[in-house]
């Protein structure tokens, strides 16, 4: 086990919608931030889970970026992770 990241949120779809999904998806995303590491040099991450199969949860690391030079070089976006908050319809 290691503690280099550290969960810091999370969220589902049904905090997106009233039916618990988006599209047809159950999603769970959660926001990780590295451990050790001053406010100017923390990088995030999100994991983005598919929960439509409880006992097969499938997921995917996502390293959020910035875009420079027109497209042509990125660089990792440093921030806490924070999930979304929407406003649900009735």
């Amino acid at each position: 086990m290691t503690q280099d990241w550290l969960p810091q949120s999370v969220t589902s779809s049904g905090d997106a919608d009233n039916d618990g999904v988006w599209g047809t998806t159950k999603v769970i995303l959660s926001g990780w931030g590295q451990n050790g590491t001053t406010t100017t040099d923390h990088m995030g991450r999100i994991a983005f889970i598919d929960a439509n199969d409880p006992s097969n949860f499938k997921f995917r690391w996502v390293l959020p970026v910035i875009p420079l030079h027109g497209g042509t070089d990125y660089r990792a976006l440093k921030s806490h992770m924070a999930a979304w908050s929407g406003t649900r319809t009735s």
